[in-house]
């Protein structure tokens, strides 16, 4: 391992599901509406998304940012 890096999943507030297995099952039932950000293709946490969307069998649109700020903002 080269190193470690934490990473936390928040959902917008208007969001019908509360917690991770509630937004797996809406995901499931929207295939490919659901978005997440990132600060573009192949960081970090575009690929953490990408990982989750495979390991939870769900369809997510990835969004890239020019910058993680940006990505947080929105």
């Amino acid at each position: 391992m080269i190193a470690n890096s934490p990473y936390v999943l928040v959902l917008y507030s208007g969001m019908p599901a509360k917690d991770v297995k509630e937004l797996i099952a809406l995901a499931k039932t929207k295939p490919g509406v659901l978005n997440y950000g990132s600060a573009g293709p192949a960081s970090l946490a575009h690929l953490a998304g990408a990982l989750f969307a495979t390991l939870s069998d769900i369809e997510l649109t990835h969004i890239p940012y020019k910058s993680s700020a940006q990505s947080v903002i929105d």
